[in-house]
Parts: structure tokens; sequence; C-alpha cells
């Protein structure tokens, strides 16, 4: 059955509204990071509802050099960051499978009626690193209020810019250049995070690798200085 003129309208208009909202939160985003983000190579914002926040904001490095629209992520930039969004708590928890969530306005973890066992849950720093065996790079991620609003926030480096420890990724392939069949994984941390703990993640199949997340209690992390992982980047010459 054709849809009518006024369901087809009605559509279009509501998909209209919801790129102006878009786009009106990306405004006052940009509004409320002001110079401290100027220069940089502009954030991807994601207007989604999880947990309470309204979204994303990631900085990273373009992969194409020709895309490059600003500076790559450095250690000002989240210390900046880190300083003008501070990271709310998170409360891990186990309840069949395992979630890192934030504690902030909007979401309390202790009232969510999904949670089936709430004993089984321990309180973290709010800033993760999740690390990335495939393209070999690490992001620091938190959540924190932002102009009201509670948003995830995501700065991402390559592993070769951080003094974090030790990946090793290897792929065992189907012949000398086919498609990976298994990969050995490991992470083992540097002497700078002597008191985090790593989550290493099931990839779900033998042929992916698996991801790493670092995290930290909540009286280890507030001792953590994580822009001080960033090395200085090197003078162009």
């Amino acid at each position: 059955m054709e849809k009518s003129l006024k369901d087809l309208l009605g559509e279009n208009r509501e998909l209209y509204d919801k790129a102006r909202r878009g786009i009106i939160r990306e405004h006052k985003v940009r509004g409320a990071l002001g110079t401290l983000i100027k220069g940089y190579e502009p954030p991807l914002i994601h207007s989604s509802r999880l947990y309470g926040a309204v979204g994303s904001i990631d900085f990273r490095a373009p992969f194409a050099e020709s895309l490059r629209k600003g500076a790559s992520p450095d250690k000002v930039l989240l210390a900046g960051l880190i300083l003008a969004v501070p990271p709310v708590p998170r409360i891990e928890i186990r309840d069949g499978c395992l979630s890192m969530r934030p504690c902030g306005p909007g979401y309390d973890p202790k009232t969510d009626k999904k949670i089936r066992d709430y004993e089984k849950t321990s309180d973290l720093f709010g800033v993760l690193i999740d690390i990335e065996p495939t393209d070999r790079r690490a992001a620091f991620k938190w959540y924190g209020v932002l102009d009201g609003d509670l948003w995830g926030l995501s700065v991402k480096f390559p592993l070769h810019e951080l003094d974090i420890g030790e990946l090793k990724a290897e792929a065992k392939r189907w012949g000398q250049h086919g498609p990976p069949r298994s990969w050995d994984c490991s992470f083992h941390p540097g002497p700078e995070l002597h008191s985090c703990q790593v989550t290493r993640w099931a990839s779900g199949a033998p042929e992916y690798p698996n991801r790493f997340t670092l995290r930290w209690d909540p009286d280890s992390g507030a001792d953590m200085d994580f822009p001080a992982l960033v090395r200085e980047k090197e003078a162009a010459a």
C-alpha cells in the first residue's frame, strides 16, 4: 500500500526536525568548548541517548592527510577537555554482560531495574582507555556534563604517541597473504599504569582481534595524570 502525501510529508518533517535538533546541539557543543578546540581537527559529534547521555564528542586525527582540517589531538587538548568537562564516576556492572556505565544526571545505575543483581558491581574512576589492535590506536574516554547535558567524550591517539604499555597483536593467516584465521593478542601496561586493571574483551570469532580496556578504581584514577601519558610531539623541521 502506497503512503499518502500526508504521511510522506509527515516523515520528511520528522527527518527535518531531527536534523535541525542535531545541528543546534552541535553548535551548542562547539560554542561551549570555544577556544579550547580552536585549530584542532573538528570533533565528530553524534546524537544518541544512552545511560542519560545525549550523544558523543570524538576527537581524532583523520586517516587520510588530504582530509585534514586542523591539528591532531595532543596532550594540551586532552588536559583542557578533562578540566573543562570533568569526568563523572562510573560503575562496573556484571549482570551476565560487562558494562561500565556513567553515574551522571539523567541516569543512576543504582535505580536501573534492568540490572538483575546489583551486588555484582564496583565503583570506577570516570576515565577509561580503550585499545583497538586493528588500527593500533587508543582512546581516552569519559562522560561529563557540558552545557547542562551529559556527553560521552573520546580523544583518540596512535599507540606510538602514548606511554601506556606494550600491545601484542599477531595474526595467523590463511596462506602468506590471506585473511586472518586467528589472533594472538595481549597487552602489558607500562610502569606508569601499575594501578590499572585490564579487561580483555572476547573477539566474537577467531579471525578478529581482542580489544582491551584499562580502568581504575576511584582512588587510583584520581591520582592519575592522564595527559602525561601522551608524548610530546616532535617539532617540524
